[in-house]
């Protein structure tokens, strides 16, 4: 099976993200940070990136956690979050909240 390897890029110098195809440079520029479409979305639809902040609902109320948001990070070959307390890793992977593709129980709040 060929996996696609979608990203966005985060231009320092025009202050927004540019939405195209990877050239050469873009994974070594300085001014430049690539962040990969993770595969999934969220409640929403909304596609999850890294270095996406993301909050955790259920029945669409936001759950009380210690911060207001996690950021999606790519660790140990998967993409998942931080815990805010212990500061143990969550693939997104081992969810059981995964399904086909997206996970109801969070929404990207901060791009």
């Amino acid at each position: 099976m060929k996996r696609e390897f979608k990203f966005r890029f985060w231009c320092k110098d025009l202050g927004k993200y540019i939405y195209r195809q990877p050239l050469r440079n873009d994974f070594n520029h300085p001014n430049i940070r690539p962040e990969q479409y993770t595969g999934i979305k969220d409640m929403d639809g909304n596609k999850v990136c890294e270095g996406d902040a993301i909050e955790f609902y259920r029945r669409k109320e936001k759950l009380p956690t210690g911060k207001n948001a996690v950021k999606v990070i790519f660790y140990n070959g998967a993409f998942g979050y931080r815990g805010d307390v212990t500061n143990d890793f969550y693939p997104f992977c081992d969810s059981d909240d995964l399904i086909d593709g997206q996970i109801n129980n969070i929404k990207v709040v901060q791009v």
